[in-house]
């Protein structure tokens, strides 16, 4: 509970100090007798006017803020001190008990014992009948006016109590403990009640009497004690000490008053989260401070009245529930984001961040609560905002929350180019495509075609790729890899790195820079010497990979796919007669070179072979007796290409070689 100090009081506080200033004239003024009943009764009014005002503010202020005004309250044990003189002197000494007229000592002494019967909680002066006072109140009036001060003492008190007890208060939570207690309060009331038959049994004179009177026994021992003593403890005024009430009728000596100030002791713990509970369930927590609230999230008995409590308070509460989204409980963090939830609008910001939570519960929880506030959450400027501190959760150290947050960032749909928070976002998100997490990199690249499905010809992709160039020096394989891949996409402005990427010493990477440069065509054609040396390549998918890239890239790559005609892999060999053949009749310089494949020792080049001549038209009739001759090949696949090229280069084949 907070305890601060108001400086919309100053006004108040200079009103009192000259009040209290002029009161202690008054007050030995009155004493010399040089002031009227008039004079005191005037002076007893304006007193508890100021009292009442006192009393009330500060009533108020705990009830509704959670706040404890404390300069106010010091002046009040003064206000009180000169109101109980003047009732004395006003209505007569008829209102209090003394053996001789109280002097000015006897009232501070008044005064300050009640100060401390109010501080004592537990009531143990009372129940040890303590005497640490001359004069006494004797009239149900002063009763009244002493409980309205030990009210503003309590009030005073509570706060700093609080204050001070609070760790406690969170051990006290614990269920172990809270075992532990209830246990005590157990053995407690079973050695009361054992006391009490003693006590019984000691004063009757038959065992008859005794039996008769365990009725008796059961409803005070059971009953009424245990009543009076939960009773005294709530008892915030002290009205059972200053009215003298008590419901039941045990004897009293050091050892049941022992009893009963533990047995307060004690059920001061569930009595306290009973009250806590009420207090949040019946009436949203008013007077509780947001780390108060934030604190019986902890609490499964008090969670959901929490959350109200909190959703009451709206935008106050929305920083401490944004750090109670990192909670280390896990029910803390739930139950903050359905707080946030039951805030509104305002709270989306950091809903949209709780989607990229660690755990999937509060992320779906999260999301659950997005859709209670606006269907349409990812158009709202809210969702804007969440933007930045979503794309720094890319950088997390746990996979799973980087994923979650490129898949946060992929559900939102404003019109990106126009925010500056959307261009940081695409760039966080190209570097995730080269995360070391293969989830996040499928995370990143699904939002990043969400997002904007132009995103590789966009500014930012140009400036991540020195970024994702670095990636390529990488000791994990599988994130070099995926660079190249990203590069791939970006497309011309990557060449280079691609290139380089043909030497890396992972056959995978190599094998992707080459269909990557296969996918941009022939811009790439200045990695054409690169290319050539991966057609040598120790791993066979590498060399049909560049293969494959010199074909896109074009005429300019005849003379290499020519020598990879007598590749040693023949997966290459086939592919370069088939990638001659696509490129067509300007393909006719290497038509020696297929001449010579159709008689290679692997049946699918022979046919690739023919097949390409066939395609390369006219200017291939030269290697017409080099096909009838490769008709004689027993394999039925390459006869029947054999065929079908001789038919494209002359018709009349037949008649002529036949």
């Amino acid at each position: 509970m907070a305890n601060k100090i108001h400086n919309t009081e100053r006004d108040r506080l200079l009103t009192l100090l000259a009040l209290a200033t002029s009161s202690v004239y008054i007050f030995i003024g009155t004493y010399s007798s040089t002031v009227f009943m008039m004079q005191n009764f005037s002076l007893l009014l304006i007193v508890t006017y100021f009292i009442t005002e006192l009393f009330l503010r500060s009533t108020y202020r705990l009830l509704t803020h959670g706040e404890v005004l404390i300069i106010p309250n010091l002046f009040q044990p003064f206000l009180f001190g000169l109101l109980y003189f003047l009732i004395y002197k006003s209505f007569g000494p008829e209102h209090y008990h003394f053996t001789s007229p109280p002097q000015l000592w006897d009232w501070i002494q008044f005064t300050g014992a009640h100060i401390l019967r109010a501080g004592d909680i537990l009531d143990v002066i009372e129940e040890y009948k303590i005497d640490i006072q001359n004069v006494t109140h004797g009239s149900n009036f002063v009763a009244t006016t002493i409980m309205a001060m030990h009210w503003m003492v309590d009030i005073f008190l509570l706060g700093f109590l609080w204050s001070l007890t609070k760790s406690w208060w969170e051990w006290l939570q614990y269920e172990e403990v809270q075992k532990l207690v209830y246990i005590a309060i157990a053995m407690t009331m079973l050695v009361f009640l054992i006391t009490v038959f003693v006590q019984t049994a000691t004063h009757r004179t038959s065992t008859l009497a005794f039996f008769i009177n365990i009725v008796w026994i059961s409803y005070h021992g059971l009953l009424m004690w245990p009543l009076d003593n939960i009773i005294r403890v709530i008892d915030v005024g002290d009205s059972f000490q200053l009215y003298q009430i008590r419901l039941h009728s045990v004897t009293i000596n050091w050892w049941t008053s022992s009893l009963a100030v533990l047995f307060r002791l004690l059920i001061s713990v569930p009595l306290a989260e009973l009250i806590n509970w009420i207090h949040l369930k019946y009436f949203s927590g008013v007077g509780k401070s947001i780390p108060e609230l934030i604190t019986d999230l902890a609490n499964k008995n008090t969670r959901d009245a929490a959350i109200q409590g909190l959703a009451r308070l709206e935008n106050p509460a929305t920083p401490a529930l944004i750090k109670s989204l990192v909670d280390k409980d896990y029910d803390v963090r739930t139950a903050a984001v359905e707080a946030l939830g039951k805030i509104g609008e305002p709270a989306i910001p950091d809903l949209v961040m709780a989607l990229a939570d660690k755990n999937s519960d509060i992320r779906k929880v999260a999301a659950k609560a997005l859709g209670q506030i606006d269907s349409q959450w990812q158009q709202t400027e809210g969702a804007k905002v969440a933007i930045p501190n979503l794309a720094n959760a890319l950088a997390n150290r746990y996979g799973w929350i980087r994923e979650a947050a490129a898949k946060a960032l992929g559900q939102i749909v404003p019109q990106w180019q126009q925010t500056e928070g959307a261009k940081i976002a695409i760039l966080d998100l190209i570097k995730a495509l080269v995360d070391k997490n293969s989830h996040v990199r499928l995370a990143a690249a699904e939002a990043l075609n969400q997002i904007d499905p132009q995103w590789r010809q966009s500014e930012e992709a140009k400036v991540a790729i020195p970024n994702l160039a670095n990636a390529l020096a990488n000791r994990y394989g599988g994130i070099r890899e995926a660079a190249v891949e990203v590069l791939g996409q970006i497309g011309k402005p990557a060449i280079p790195y691609l290139t380089t990427a043909l030497a890396d010493k992972e056959w995978l990477v190599r094998n992707a820079a080459a269909e990557a440069l296969s996918r941009i065509g022939e811009p790439a054609k200045v990695a054409i010497p690169d290319l050539v040396k991966a057609l040598t390549d120790e791993n066979s998918d590498v060399r049909q990979a560049a293969a494959k890239a010199l074909d896109q890239i074009g005429e300019l790559a005849i003379p290499y796919l020519a020598t990879a005609l007598e590749d040693e892999d023949h997966k290459v060999r086939q592919i370069a007669a088939k990638e001659l053949g696509q490129i067509g009749e300007s393909a006719k310089v290497a038509i020696p070179d297929l001449i010579k494949a159709l008689a290679d020792e692997t049946w699918f080049v022979r046919q690739a072979a023919a097949k390409a001549l066939g395609k390369i038209g006219e200017p291939a009739k030269d290697a017409i007796p080099a096909l009838v001759k490769a008709l004689a090949n027993e394999d039925y696949h390459v006869h029947r290409a054999v065929a079908e090229a001789l038919d494209k280069l002359d018709p009349q084949w037949r008649q002529k070689y036949q």
